[in-house]
C-alpha cells in the first residue's frame, strides 16, 4: 500500500514540477532559516552562562541620582573589590579587570598586539576557563607570572610546552608564563589573550585607593546559599559608606544576564540585546 502512495505522490510532483519545486524550495529555505535562528538564539543565551558558578557570579553596577534622573554604569573604583570581601562575609571571591586595550607582547623576534588585562587571582576562581598547563587559579598570585591562551602560546613560541618561558609587555616589563588556558570560547564577553597580575599593577603604582576613580570593572562570587536579595540591601551603600559621594548606590547584575540585558534607563533594567520585563531598584537584578 505504501508503495502505491509513493507512486501517486511522485506522479503528482512530476505533473506539477514548477509548483512542487516552489513549495519544496520554500519549505527548505524556511527550515534552514529557522535552524539558523535557533542556533543564534542558543548562542546568545549561552554567553557567559556556561560558568559552573554562574548563578552566584555578579558584576558590580552603580546608580547615581542627579537632577531627578538616575544614571547607571559598571565602572568601579579599584578598592571596591577588596573592601567588599573584607566587610561582607557573603562574598567568596572578587576580581577586578582593567580595560586598557591591546598590549604589545614580545618573545624573541615574535611580536603581537593582543587584548590584555590586569586582574586578581580570584578571576580564575570565579570564571570557568580551562587550564592546559599550570594552575591559573594561583598563577597570578605573584607579580611576575602571567596567564596566556593556547593560541597566543603557539604564536609566540611555536611549541606546546611553554611553562617558564618569558614574555615582554610593551617592550618594558618581563613576565614568566605561569599557566596556559584553552582558548576562551566564542560565547564569552572576555576577549583577552593574556592576563597580567594585579600585584604588578600595585608595584608599578598604577593602583590607588580613591573611591571616586571609576576605572575598573569588578566581579564578585557570592557564597553558596547566600540570599542575593537580602545581600543587595547590605551592598547598596558600599560607596556611600567609604567616600564623600553619597548619591551613588551600588547594585549587582548577574553576569549570565550581562550580554542580553545590560541596558538601564533611569535606574531600571529596560533590556539590551534582548528585551524583557524586569526592574532593578538598586538591588540584585535576576
Amino acid at each position: 500500500m505504501w508503495k502505491n502512495y509513493f507512486k501517486i505522490a511522485w506522479r503528482n510532483l512530476i505533473r506539477t514540477k514548477g509548483f512542487s519545486l516552489l513549495n519544496i524550495g520554500g519549505l527548505a529555505i524556511a527550515m534552514t532559516g529557522s535552524m539558523l535562528i535557533l542556533l543564534w538564539i542558543q548562542f546568545e543565551v549561552s554567553v557567559d552562562a556556561f560558568h559552573s558558578k554562574s548563578e552566584r557570579i555578579y558584576e558590580v553596577w552603580r546608580n547615581s541620582r542627579e537632577g531627578g534622573s538616575i544614571t547607571s554604569w559598571n565602572s568601579t573604583p579599584k578598592p571596591m573589590g577588596p573592601k567588599a570581601q573584607e566587610i561582607y562575609p557573603e562574598i567568596e571571591n572578587y576580581a577586578r579587570i582593567t580595560e586598557f586595550g591591546k598590549f604589545l607582547i614580545t618573545s624573541g623576534e615574535n611580536k603581537f598586539s593582543e587584548e590584555a588585562t590586569f586582574t586578581d587571582p580570584g578571576f580564575f576562581k570565579i570564571f570557568s576557563f580551562s587550564s592546559l598547563q599550570g594552575e591559573s587559579t594561583i598563577a597570578l598570585e605573584g607579580p611576575n607570572s602571567v596567564v596566556i591562551t593556547r593560541s597566543l602560546a603557539r604564536k609566540l613560541f611555536d611549541k606546546a610546552d611553554v611553562m617558564g618561558e618569558s614574555v615582554t609587555i610593551e617592550g618594558k616589563i618581563d613576565f614568566i608564563i605561569g599557566a596556559v588556558l584553552e582558548d576562551l570560547p566564542e560565547n564569552t564577553n572576555f576577549p583577552y589573550q593574556i592576563f597580567l597580575p594585579w600585584r604588578k599593577l600595585e608595584l608599578m603604582g598604577w593602583s590607588d585607593d580613591y573611591w571616586l576613580n571609576n576605572s575598573v570593572r569588578t566581579f564578585i562570587e557570592l557564597k553558596e546559599g547566600t540570599d542575593s536579595d537580602l545581600f543587595a540591601g547590605k551592598f547598596k551603600p558600599l560607596t556611600a559608606n567609604y567616600s564623600e559621594e553619597k548619591r551613588i548606590e551600588d547594585f549587582l547584575h548577574p553576569v549570565r544576564d550581562s550580554h542580553l540585558y545590560s541596558k538601564f534607563e533611569n535606574g531600571l533594567a529596560t533590556g539590551g540585546r534582548f528585551c524583557r520585563l524586569c526592574t532593578v531598584d538598586g538591588s540584585v537584578s535576576g
